[in-house]
C-alpha cells in the first residue's frame, strides 16, 4: 500500500506488532504505521479539538483553491507571463494555501462507494490530505515553473509546513505537513531533493515531544536526501542517526517491535550516507557490532545490521576479535529458531519458514560467509554445515500433508535447529535438546515418550531472562483446528 493511499484512510489502532521490510518511501508507510500504533490519525467523535488556521473567506475550500482565478494568477507569475507581486504572493500561500492543511473538513471527508459486490453503496471516511499535497506539487512546483520562482515557493513551504508540524494541529495534518517538506525538490526534472528543507527533517525528527508519525515522515525525507547526496558535511546527520540507532531505551508510548524498525530506518540513512562516502573511524563498525549482539533488539534489526555491515563491506577493525562477531551473528539464527517454536507454540499454528525465519537465516549465512572471506575462523566452518542443515528444511506439501507431517517439522525444526545452536554456543547437545521421558497433558493423561506431541520430542529452554522462549510443557494444549494443517 502506497503513502498516498496509507495516509488518505482514517487508522484506528493500539501499538500493532508488524514487521516492515526495508525502507522506500512509497511502500512501506502502511507496514510503519502499523507496526507505531499511530492511533493519533484516526479521527472519531471522541477526537479532541485541534487547531486550526482561519480559512480565507474567498477560498474557503480546496476545489475553491484549485479553481481560482487567484490560482491562475499565482500560475502565471510562476510562469514569468505575469510581473511577481510579492505580496500578493505570499498572502495567497500563507492565507489561502497552507491553511488548508489544517482544516477539519480536509482531515476527513466522508464519502460512498460500491461495495465488492458492485451494488451496495458503502460509506467510507478519508483525508484528503494526500491528494492535496499531490495537488500543490502539480499547482505549483510543476517543471514548467522557473527554478527561481519554485524555490520561493519551496521556501514558503518549508516555513509555513514546518510550523504545522511543531504545533498542536492534529496529527495528520502535522504529519502531512512533513511529509510535503521531505518530499521538495530542488529541481523536478531529476527529482533531486530541495537542500535547505534538511534542517527543517532533522528538528522534527529529533524532536521527542514531535508525535512519531512526524518523526517518521522526517525520517524518510531524511533518508531521501541521503540517497541522493548531501550537499556538504554529513557529520551531523551522521552522528545523529548513529546515536537514535545505538539507543536501545524504550520510550513510554513505543513498542520494542516499532521502536526497532525506527532504528533500522536510522541504520539505512547511515547506509545511505557511507555508500557515497566510506567511514573514516571505526564508530558505524561498533555501532553495527554492538547491535547484531544486543539480544534485547528484534531479530529484523540485528539482521539490519548484519546487512549494513555487508552493504559497506565494513572489516573488522585491526585487534578486533573477529569470533566475537561470528558469536553474536550465529545468536540472530539461534533467537530465530527459538522464536519461531515459541510462536507455534503460543499461536497455535505450524512452524513457519516464510518470511521471518528463512531471511533471518540468510541474513546469517551471509553475515558469516562475508567474515569467513575476510579473515579465518575455525568457528565460521564448525557452523556452515548445521546452518545449511537448519536452512534445508522444507514444509510439507500442503496439498498432500497429514497433521502428522507438521508436527514432525516441528520436531525437525527444533532438533536441527539445536545441533546448530550447539555449533554456535559450543554447549553440548544434550543441554539445549530436552527430551523428557513422560509429558502431563493437561487432562491429566500421559504421553508417550517419543510421540509427536509438540514438546515429547525436540522441546528447547526458554531464552535467558525471558523473552521470546518458552517451556514447551506448559503448552496449555492441541493446536486450533486440532493440530493439522489449517
Amino acid at each position: 500500500m502506497s503513502c498516498q493511499t496509507l495516509s488518505s484512510r482514517t487508522v484506528s489502532c493500539s501499538a500493532v506488532s508488524c514487521r516492515a521490510g526495508r525502507f522506500r518511501i512509497a511502500s512501506r508507510l502502511f507496514g510503519a504505521l502499523m507496526i507505531l500504533g499511530f492511533g493519533s490519525l484516526a479521527v472519531t467523535a471522541q477526537q479532541p479539538a485541534h487547531k486550526q488556521q482561519p480559512a480565507d473567506p474567498k477560498l474557503d475550500s480546496w476545489a475553491k483553491v484549485k479553481t481560482s482565478d487567484e490560482t491562475k494568477a499565482i500560475q502565471g507569475m510562476l510562469r514569468g507571463e505575469a510581473p511577481v507581486d510579492e505580496a500578493q504572493f505570499d498572502a495567497f500561500f500563507n492565507r489561502a494555501v497552507f491553511p488548508q492543511f489544517t482544516q477539519a473538513a480536509n482531515i476527513t471527508y466522508a464519502s460512498n462507494k460500491r461495495a465488492e459486490d458492485g451494488k451496495t453503496m458503502v460509506k467510507t471516511t478519508v483525508s484528503l490530505l494526500p491528494a492535496m499535497r499531490r495537488d500543490f506539487k502539480n499547482m505549483f512546483l510543476g517543471r514548467e515553473f522557473s527554478a527561481a520562482m519554485r524555490d520561493k515557493v519551496n521556501a514558503l513551504t518549508v516555513a509555513a509546513m514546518g510550523a504545522i508540524a511543531a504545533d498542536d494541529y492534529h496529527p495528520a495534518s502535522r504529519y502531512n505537513a512533513m511529509l510535503l517538506i521531505a518530499d521538495l525538490n530542488q529541481d523536478e526534472a531529476s527529482q533531486t531533493p530541495y537542500a535547505p528543507a534538511l534542517p527543517a527533517l532533522g528538528k522534527g525528527f529529533v524532536n521527542p515531544k514531535y508525535p512519531d508519525a512526524v518523526r517518521l515522515a522526517a525520517l524518510m525525507g531524511i533518508h531521501r536526501h541521503a540517497k541522493a547526496g548531501i550537499r556538504g558535511s554529513t557529520e551531523g546527520v551522521a552522528r545523529i542517526m548513529i546515536a537514535f540507532a545505538q539507543d536501545g531505551a524504550l520510550p513510554p508510548s513505543r513498542s520494542r517491535e516499532a521502536h526497532d524498525w525506527l532504528r533500522r530506518r536510522a541504520i539505512d540513512v547511515l547506509v545511505a550516507i557511507y555508500s557515497k562516502t566510506p567511514p573514516t573511524d571505526d564508530k558505524l563498525f561498533n555501532l553495527l557490532s554492538t547491535v547484531i549482539a544486543d539480544k534485547e533488539a528484534t531479530v529484523e534489526l540485528r539482521c539490519a545490521a548484519i546487512e549494513a555491515l555487508l552493504a559497506l563491506k565494513l572489516a573488522p577493525p585491526a585487534g578486533f576479535a573477529v569470533d566475537k562477531l561470528v558469536l553474536a551473528i550465529g545468536m540472530v539464527g539461534v533467537d530465530a529458531y527459538h522464536r519461531e517454536l515459541a510462536g507455534s507454540l503460543e499461536e497455535g499454528r505450524d512452524v513457519a519458514f516464510e518470511p521471518g525465519l528463512k531471511f533471518a537465516l540468510t541474513c546469517v549465512q551471509r553475515g558469516l560467509a562475508a567474515l569467513g572471506a575476510t579473515a579465518a575462523s575455525a568457528k565460521v566452518t564448525a557452523i556452515d554445515k548445521p546452518l545449511a542443515d537448519l536452512m534445508g528444511l522444507k514444509p510439507p506439501d500442503p496439498t498432500t500433508a497429514l497433521p502428522t507431517d507438521y508436527d514432525a517439522l516441528y520436531d525437525k525444526l527444533a532438533e536441527t535447529g539445536a545441533k546448530y545452536e550447539a555449533a554456535v554456543t559450543g554447549k553440548p547437545l544434550d543441554a539445549i535438546l530436552i527430551k523428557p521421558a513422560t509429558l502431563v497433558m493437561p487432562s491429566g493423561g500421559a504421553v508417550i515418550p517419543g510421540a509427536s506431541s509438540r514438546g515429547s520430542r525436540g522441546g528447547y529452554p526458554p531464552r535467558a531472562g525471558g523473552g521470546r522462549g518458552r517451556d514447551p510443557y506448559s503448552y496449555p494444549g492441541p493446536r486450533r483446528g486440532g493440530g493439522g494443517r489449517r
